[in-house]
């Protein structure tokens, strides 16, 4: 489905190969060094929560809402401590 919606769009697919591959290793990364709590493990949250950050913060132009929403949702995420 992915593939399909952004394949005539090579800067989002770009954008989204690369947040995925970035997150896949620090995610990984970082859940090395954490030992894992009694029942389920973090990783899948955090990699989703990483993914959705950085396509986020690197969105394309062309699809960008320049919205005070959008704009103020954004420079909230700069300023606040990312976890990966």
């Amino acid at each position: 489905m992915i593939v399909t919606a952004t394949q005539n769009d090579p800067a989002v697919m770009q954008l989204l190969q690369g947040s995925t591959t970035q997150c896949m290793q620090s995610v990984t990364t970082s859940g090395q060094e954490q030992t894992p709590a009694t029942g389920c493990n973090k990783l899948g949250v955090d990699f989703v929560g990483c993914v959705n950050i950085r396509n986020f913060l690197n969105c394309p132009q062309h699809i960008w809402s320049n919205s005070a929403q959008c704009n103020n949702l954004k420079q909230f995420i700069l300023q606040c401590p990312q976890p990966f």
